[in-house]
């Protein structure tokens, strides 16, 4: 496996149930300027991201956003969003009385679910009652360097 370069685990426990599929993004209000080559491989490493992340949105585009557009809501701004089901490394839900998967140590997940869960064919059951853990890491992004490393 690669070097991770950043690991991020969390816990967390619903007040209420979501309407809607929960997603993990990010959006940017400033338009993105690239060039020809730019845009290339920006869509090169988006497409591999997207073939990787079953049910990935992202938008990435040029230019202002015209008062008239922003008014009648007819833009999207630059984003990448990824359905949290599919986009975690690690996805476990504990029902109460199991014990807690323990944060800043490795996350056990059944390595079917796993690849399930990464096909898209996963649907999470949420309900309030129990205790989601997630970890999220990346091989491909060092932030303390601001660098992309190990793009094929």
């Amino acid at each position: 496996t690669k070097q991770r370069r950043w690991e991020f685990q969390f816990q967390l426990k619903l007040k209420r149930l979501p309407t809607s599929p929960i997603y993990l993004g990010i959006d940017v209000d400033d338009s993105i300027k690239l060039g020809m080559i730019q845009k290339a491989l920006m869509g090169a490493i988006m497409n591999f991201v997207k073939k990787n992340n079953a049910g990935m949105s992202y938008s990435l585009t040029e230019g202002t956003i015209n008062a008239q557009k922003l008014q009648e809501g007819r833009y999207e701004k630059n984003h990448v969003a990824l359905p949290v089901e599919s986009s975690m490394d690690r996805f476990v839900a504990t029902k109460p009385g199991e014990p807690l998967p323990q944060l800043g140590e490795p996350i056990y997940e059944d390595p079917a679910s796993i690849k399930k869960r990464k096909k898209g064919d996963y649907v999470v059951d949420w309900n309030i009652d129990h205790t989601y853990t997630f970890g999220l890491w990346s091989a491909y992004i060092d932030y303390l360097k601001w660098k992309i490393l190990n793009i094929p």
